[in-house]
């Protein structure tokens, strides 16, 4: 009886180059979906933690007895000082200012080195402030009582404008990013009491 003889063949080119391109149709495909479902996810990262932060402020101003207060530089376009803001607290009714060290922040003069507890954070990369309006020196201030507001040019605090959507804000400040990603324009306003309200569009 005679045994019978394994016999295997190799993959002809033809074959490996069909895969090839396969591989290829699938990679141009998926990976621009992948590249902006994770920019779409650095835009809602920011928003959430810049949107956390502020209900930290309004909360330190509400149990340390103190005025708070985050100031951002806004630009129209993406830089290290469009995405940086910074904490500080006042015991003298906005008179005079000192940094306020924040959980997750680095450096403004707190002593800190690096991240972990300094006055000043930063936005995800290519995530920017754009527009602050209504608010005068770019300063949205927490008083003790929980309001929310601004010190006007005169030194006096003034409440904002709480307009809730779909009405046009007037005090709101706008996070930008330029990728072509889905929401890549979010409007945050706030009430007097600090209710926070975000509006996101794609421009």
């Amino acid at each position: 009886m005679r045994a019978q003889r394994n016999s295997s063949r190799g993959y002809s080119l033809i074959e490996l180059l069909t895969v090839m391109a396969i591989i290829g149709v699938l990679s141009l495909i998926t990976v621009p979906q992948f590249v902006s479902f994770q920019r779409a996810g650095k835009m809602k990262s920011a928003v959430r933690n810049f949107t956390m932060d502020l209900r930290t402020m309004r909360q330190k101003a509400i149990t340390q007895n103190v005025w708070t207060r985050v100031v951002i530089s806004p630009a129209a376009a993406d830089s290290l000082a469009a995405r940086t803001y910074t904490f500080t607290q006042s015991r003298d009714l906005g008179v005079t200012w000192t940094p306020l060290p924040m959980r997750g922040g680095f450096g403004g003069g707190t002593g800190a080195i690096g991240q972990g507890s300094g006055n000043v954070k930063e936005l995800e990369k290519a995530v920017f402030f754009s527009e602050m309006v209504g608010y005068t020196n770019n300063a949205l201030i927490f008083k003790p009582n929980g309001v929310a507001g601004e010190i006007n040019s005169g030194g006096t605090f003034v409440p904002v404008t709480g307009v809730i959507p779909p009405a046009t804000p007037v005090n709101y400040i706008v996070l930008r990013t330029l990728w072509n990603v889905t929401n890549n324009k979010v409007t945050i306003s706030l009430t007097p009491s600090g209710q926070i309200h975000t509006t996101a569009i794609h421009v």
